[in-house]
């Protein structure tokens, strides 16, 4: 599955998929996507104050953000990396 807009998409935007990757290109706005079985690629913007939620089971996400952000990231993988371009501060639950 690939979105893609010739100019930004706006508002809240759900994307559901499975056994499918999501590619959104050209986006700004608040977005929940979800695929059962591939990664994620987003390029955007998101709204300031706004949720934002990428999950996948079997699949890496990218973000890629326009503009200068601000916001508050959550990311965690059972099997897997988390990483950012960006001065992050990081957590772990620990065992």
């Amino acid at each position: 599955t690939n979105i893609s807009t010739g100019t930004k998409i706006g508002g809240r935007s759900t994307l559901t998929t499975s056994n499918s990757g999501v590619i959104v290109t050209n986006a700004a706005g608040s977005f929940d996507i979800e695929t059962n079985n591939g990664s994620i690629e987003f390029e955007g913007e998101f709204t300031p104050g706004g949720d934002n939620k990428m999950t996948t089971s079997n699949g890496s996400v990218t973000v890629t953000l326009g503009g200068t952000p601000n916001l508050e990231f959550d990311g965690s993988t059972s099997n897997g990396s988390v990483t950012s371009d960006y001065p992050i501060l990081t957590s772990s639950n620990g065992d």
